[in-house]
This record gives structure tokens, C-alpha cells and sequence, in this order.
């Protein structure tokens, strides 16, 4: 007779999860690579366009000039506010998708440390009944020599 865990559905079900936990753990992380690298990205177009602004104020600028570079960057300012929330949210989802995670991890583990607790009762028995078998057929062999040697 094999070795049949009970709670095998449950398992399937468990190691599912996780896997569902590290996927979305995975798409978090990714979104939020992508809103960081954005962020590092306006930072670096805000700076171009404030030294834009500062050349050209030394060197002489029209006021509708001025008005037109400072509101590119005021508008740049605004998008980057936008990133700077949105990586916090995407910082607190990650950090609850890594709990969930961990949650996923330890119910896992909790019932495959059942199915091995299972598995080696179930190894144990299987000795038992062979040694039973065994203890049986000495005991048989023993009673038939005893009778032949009568």
C-alpha cells in the first residue's frame, strides 16, 4: 500500500499561493523599479532644465522665455510629486505582498513538515507490519521444525 497524504489537495493549494504571493511580489517590485527609475529620470531633466534657465538668464532672456522654461519645470516638479506617491504606495504594497508572502511561506511549510511527519509514521508502520511478517514466518518455521523433529 503507498504512502497517501490526506491533506495532499491542501498542500497543492498552499504551494499555489506562495507562488501567487512571489508573482505579485515580483509585479510590485517591477513597478516600483520602473516609478524609481522615472523619479531618477525627472531629477535629471529638472536639473538640465534649471541649468537651461541659469544660462540663459547670464546671458540675457526674454521674460516669455523665462516663463516657458520655469513652467516646463514646475510642470516637472508636479510629475515628479506624482512618482515620489505613487513609490511610497507601491513601498507599502510590496511590504504587505513580503508579509503575505511570509504568511504563504510558513502555511507551506507547516503542512509539508505534517506530510513528513505522516510519511516517516507511515514508514514506521510499514516496518512494523514487516517485522510482524517476519516474526510470523520464523515463528511458523520454528513450529514446523519443531513438529518434524517429534
Amino acid at each position: 500500500m503507498p504512502f497517501r497524504f490526506r491533506l495532499e489537495t491542501l498542500l497543492a493549494i498552499k504551494r499555489r499561493q506562495q507562488e501567487i504571493q512571489e508573482a505579485r511580489l515580483g509585479q510590485v517590485l517591477g513597478r516600483l523599479r520602473n516609478c524609481r527609475e522615472a523619479i531618477s529620470h525627472l531629477r535629471k531633466r529638472m536639473e538640465a532644465g534649471r541649468e537651461q534657465l541659469s544660462r540663459q538668464l547670464s546671458s540675457g532672456m526674454t521674460a516669455a522665455e523665462y516663463v516657458e522654461i520655469n513652467q516646463h519645470i514646475m510642470a516637472l516638479e508636479a510629475r515628479m510629486e506624482e512618482f515620489v506617491k505613487e513609490e511610497t504606495r507601491l513601498r507599502m504594497e510590496a511590504n504587505r505582498v513580503r508579509h503575505d508572502l511570509r504568511v504563504a511561506h510558513r502555511e507551506r511549510e507547516l503542512v509539508e513538515k505534517l506530510r513528513e511527519k505522516e510519511y516517516r509514521e507511515w514508514l514506521a508502520e510499514m516496518r512494523r507490519k514487516e517485522q510482524n511478517e517476519a516474526d510470523d514466518l520464523s515463528s511458523v518455521r520454528y513450529a514446523r521444525r519443531s513438529q518434524q523433529a517429534r
